[in-house]
């Protein structure tokens, strides 16, 4: 973004002008002083009203740790009902097996020439998931076929609950209450895991659609994942504005067109160092400029009204 500005005379000193926090002005810095000058932006691009609003899920919306635990506690209760096996010992079993999971979605994100497409993914990374399960537990490891079968009856007799992070469930509300705007999720997790949570909280029916890579069919690891999420809602880019808490997911969106908000306090220090190498890659473009930084999710429904004006 380019600045033609109109200043007030401060004598002989040299000047440097920045565009301040709210982009109204110049912040000039000079030997003697610094003052606020009026200013007009030169080469501005348009910018295209928001019409739909991709939020992540988990560590956006979502306490990750907290979630975990209240599925802990759900799973040993009914895992006690069935194999009568010591309540630590199921607990143990199941903080292996989720181990196991994590190191499978970090090695599919490393080696994208392997990916055989999200379903078969899903299905080998649930029997996985299962037979590490019985393994830890001291239990007879099931066939394939059968892991299967008991990993998605699981998934239907303990459903997952939503641990809302603070001002969560007050950023669903506020945001879904918008004619002519979308709300949608659009998470690294399974859509059939986001939705079980999001009913728990009684939120789910304010999305249009809940997104995931069982939906878009690739892993959220780059920006495919949210070009194809824009296709399946029918939105082009510059009409959607993505929320996450993470840095990587934030280069993802504004390398598509997007423009993204980060949302969430612990990733201030990370979104900052990405913000600086966006204005350094491409200065004055629209990529730099569409990353938007928020202290909290407070601020999310307030940055939205601004781009709408």
């Amino acid at each position: 973004m380019r600045f033609r500005a109109t200043r007030h005379p401060v004598g002989q000193d040299a000047a440097e002008g920045f565009p301040n926090s709210n982009g109204e002005g110049l912040l000039v810095a000079c030997p003697s002083r610094m003052v606020i000058v009026t200013s007009t932006v030169v080469d501005k691009r348009p910018q295209t009203k928001p019409l739909a609003v991709f939020l992540d899920f988990e560590g956006t919306l979502n306490d990750v740790v907290g979630s975990g635990r209240l599925y802990a506690r759900d799973f040993v209760s009914w895992a006690r009902g069935v194999y009568p096996i010591d309540a630590s010992v199921w607990a143990a079993a199941l903080t292996k097996a989720m181990e196991g999971v994590f190191r499978n979605q970090v090695a599919a994100a490393r080696h994208p020439e392997t990916w055989p497409g999200y379903a078969t993914y899903r299905r080998r990374e649930l029997t996985l998931w299962a037979q590490d399960l019985f393994r830890e537990a001291g239990l007879t490891v099931p066939g394939d076929r059968e892991a299967l079968e008991m990993a998605l009856r699981l998934e239907d007799e303990v459903p997952s609950k939503m641990a809302p992070l603070p001002g969560a469930l007050e950023l669903i509300s506020a945001l879904a209450d918008h004619n002519g705007r979308q709300l949608f999720i659009a998470s690294g997790a399974p859509s059939s895991y986001t939705k079980q949570c999001l009913q728990s909280a009684s939120v789910l029916i304010h999305f249009a659609r809940v997104l995931g890579p069982d939906v878009v069919d690739t892993l959220k690891t780059g920006p495919e994942y949210y070009r194809r999420a824009f296709q399946i809602t029918g939105r082009s880019p510059d009409q959607c504005v993505v929320v996450d808490d993470s840095p990587s997911p934030l280069a993802w969106a504004l390398e598509t067109g997007a423009r993204a908000v980060v949302a969430v306090g612990k990733a201030a220090t990370e979104v900052q160092g990405v913000w600086e190498r966006e204005a350094a890659a491409h200065p004055g473009s629209a990529r730099a400029e569409n990353l938007i930084r928020a202290s909290g999710l407070s601020e999310v429904p307030a940055i939205l009204e601004r781009l709408e004006a």
